[in-house]
């Protein structure tokens, strides 16, 4: 196990070897696939020098290695690849490493399809996260219809190429006609950022390659279909986000809000100008979508909720709120009403025993303040002396008899004393 993953870790170097030198290309795709045959044992940075030799391996593979076993080893390198990213690395390094392997893929099914006969028909190479098919039309044939090859005919309601019209005039010069490879993808890679939470994406991705010439742009000539889950409860990262609503799930089957997109190879984004939603039908499992496109490539689609269902979802919520109001004014108002009489009663009450119970402790307190005073005044009155009126008496006597004297005695002449 540790000379695997040295020598994983050492690959990196070699791949500029192995792009220099022509025959090192199917022996650079048998280390990598060697190398690759146990997921657990492949560390991010081997990850790196597998793809970086994938690819210049690639590059100088030629007809005969690849009919000599190098489109298997391709495929069955990506397929282990897949599974140790999507199991042991990041959600950016699993897309990477999907895209260098789909690149390299894709080189060697050219290189394998080149040589091929329409004699020979439809050949398939399967693996767990991966399928191919590899045809070369006929000179005369217009069109192709992926449901009757076995290929994708075993994916009933999936993610899958559909059809593909062909001008016969564009065919390439000779007595054959143009050659078609299709993938059936279960992994994605760099998908379309989706602005609403409750947005899905669907479920892998479907190629259509042209391997010769004849690939010119036409008007929805490649079509394929695609699998939106949008009965699952589980985003495209498999973390649980909140399912779509009854109404968001009848516009995704009118097609308002659904997406198709086309990933070329060399390009670096997946861009939605060059194909649209023909279709969306009710499935067991969801929507299956129909792209149609105008070009061969990587196809999937994505569905995001129109801004009208939140836009009348929030007037349908202010209607149900106003009439819920209206029809619960009157009892509403009752209520208040009723509490707030009853907590006047119940606080007007409380006051006035606060302010009983005080003016009952004032006047006890005054009434004995006033009682011990009058007892204090009574013990006194009781211990004081009798007073004597005896000088009163003998006083007022002389007062009277002086007045009576006065009353009878003549008035005296002036100067003379009385009495003579």
């Amino acid at each position: 196990m540790r000379t695997r993953r040295l020598l994983l870790a050492k690959m990196g170097g070699g791949a500029d070897a192995v792009a220099a030198s022509p025959r090192l290309g199917a022996s650079g795709l048998s280390s990598a696939a060697g190398l690759s045959q146990r997921p657990s044992e492949v560390e991010p940075q081997g990850a790196d020098s597998l793809i970086a030799v994938l690819n210049a391996s690639s590059i100088n593979i030629d007809t005969v290695a690849a009919h000599a076993g190098g489109l298997s080893t391709a495929v069955q390198t990506m397929d282990s690849m897949a599974a140790a990213a999507k199991a042991r690395f990041s959600r950016d390094k699993l897309h990477a490493v999907i895209r260098g392997c789909m690149e390299t893929v894709e080189r060697v099914a050219r290189a394998y399809v080149s040589s091929m006969l329409p004699a020979q028909g439809v050949e398939c190479i399967t693996r767990e996260g991966v399928s191919l098919s590899l045809q070369r039309l006929t000179k005369d044939a217009t069109s192709v219809d992926f449901a009757s090859i076995p290929c994708t005919a075993s994916l009933p309601n999936r993610t899958a190429p559909q059809r593909v019209a062909v001008d016969p005039n564009a065919s390439p010069s000779g007595a054959y006609g143009i050659s078609i490879i299709t993938f059936v993808l279960q992994e994605n890679w760099l998908p379309p950022t989706l602005s609403h939470p409750r947005g899905v994406l669907s479920e892998g991705v479907a190629g259509i390659i042209f391997g010769s010439a004849g690939s010119s742009s036409c008007q929805g000539c490649v079509s394929s279909r695609h699998l939106l889950p949008i009965d699952s409860a589980h985003s495209d990262s498999q973390t649980l986000r909140r399912g779509l609503s009854a109404r968001e799930k009848e516009a995704a089957l009118k097609g308002d809000g659904v997406k198709c997109w086309q990933w070329v190879s060399g390009d670096r984004i997946w861009n939605s100008d060059t194909c649209k939603a023909s279709s969306v039908a009710k499935i067991a499992s969801g929507a299956s979508v129909m792209c149609e496109c105008s070009s061969g490539g990587y196809f999937l689609a994505t569905y995001e909720p129109p801004a009208y269902l939140w836009f009348t979802g929030n007037i349908a919520n202010m209607v149900e709120v106003g009439r819920y109001f209206l029809s619960s004014a009157i009892p509403i108002g009752f209520t208040l009403a009723t509490a707030t009489v009853v907590a006047g009663v119940v606080i007007g009450t409380l006051r006035i025993r606060i302010l009983v119970r005080r003016f009952q402790a004032f006047a006890a307190y005054s009434t004995y303040t006033w009682t011990e005073r009058f007892t204090q005044t009574l013990s006194t009155l009781e211990l004081s002396p009798e007073p004597d009126p005896t000088p009163y008496y003998a006083a007022r006597a002389a007062y009277i008899a002086r007045k009576k004297r006065d009353a009878v005695s003549p008035t005296a002449p002036p100067g003379a004393t009385w009495p003579p």
